[in-house]
């Protein structure tokens, strides 16, 4: 758990893999909810898996509450959906660019 606090990306990023890993149990991820962490200080988009796990456990679900996580996060789902019901968003083509004007496109799905 320390190494999610060390000063090295390199080292975060793999104390994250490994201790999402390990929260595949639902005792460990019961165990690792009850340290606690400073979940907010992970880099945003390789702290995310963990975080999720997290919403398997109702006291995972309560200490994200608490951190307001999972407040953050419907507010940042609602934004982007909004973007989307306006249909300004640029449909990605198959090699991921992007076609100005264009209608969103879920999966490859036209």
């Amino acid at each position: 758990m320390q190494q999610l606090y060390d000063s090295a990306p390199e080292v975060v990023s793999l104390a994250i893999s490994i201790l999402s890993a390990a929260c595949a149990s639902l005792d460990v991820l019961r165990a690792v909810v009850a340290l606690r962490p400073a979940l907010e200080v992970l880099p945003d988009h390789e702290g995310e898996p963990l975080l999720t796990l997290f919403l398997a456990d109702s006291e995972g679900v309560r200490y994200l509450q608490e951190i307001g996580w999972i407040e953050r996060e419907l507010e940042t789902w609602y934004q982007v959906r909004a973007f989307l019901s306006f249909g300004s968003a640029p449909r990605l083509t198959a090699v991921g660019t992007a076609r100005p004007g264009a209608q969103p496109r879920l999966h490859g799905r036209a």
